[in-house]
């Protein structure tokens, strides 16, 4: 597979799932294409031969992307966050904690933090008629603190969670 070929050479450090738009000198183009993020981009000449990213995958142009290191940072599992920021642990007050995700704005303008069924719901594989219309939200691993020290509640009516079959066993 020559997206596996690419991630193991020097420097890469992931690539798009989805076409994305290339980026030509700074600007966004209207070409689509599959990024490669590299830590460190580095002038074609001082590569190997073998260590060059193709200009095109199955077809699809590439576009070299430096992203700098990537590495997971150390966090406080028990610390209070305000405003609330990316990657820290959040979770239903009855279940451990998983991490939040993304921002979104309803069509009000208001903001709100969003993450997975299995980090909001007591139990993922319920139906979204069996969530209770407003559940609290620990801001700390329950594994790490013992007990939650913050509770945030959730805004029932906002947002939609749709239930899927489960396509393979977790257990």
């Amino acid at each position: 597979d020559k997206v596996r070929q690419v991630l193991s050479l020097p420097n890469v450090v992931g690539y798009s799932r989805s076409l994305k738009k290339k980026i030509v000198k700074g600007r966004v183009t209207d070409v689509d294409c599959i990024r490669i993020y590299v830590s460190r981009k580095v002038p074609e000449k001082e590569l190997k031969p073998f260590h060059v990213i193709p200009r095109e995958i199955e077809g699809i142009p590439t576009d070299v992307v430096e992203i700098g290191e990537v590495k997971a940072l150390k966090a406080d599992k028990t610390g209070k966050f305000r405003p609330v920021i990316f990657g820290i642990s959040i979770g239903n007050y009855a279940i451990t904690a998983g991490t939040n995700g993304w921002l979104f704005k309803d069509r009000k303008g208001r903001v709100f933090f969003g993450s997975n069924a299995h980090v909001f719901a007591d139990s993922p594989v319920n139906r979204p008629e069996e969530f209770p219309l407003r559940i609290l939200f620990s801001l700390e691993d329950m594994m790490a603190a013992g007990f939650p020290k913050t509770l945030l509640p959730s805004i029932s009516g906002i947002g939609k969670y749709t239930w899927r079959e489960r396509l393979a066993d977790a257990t």
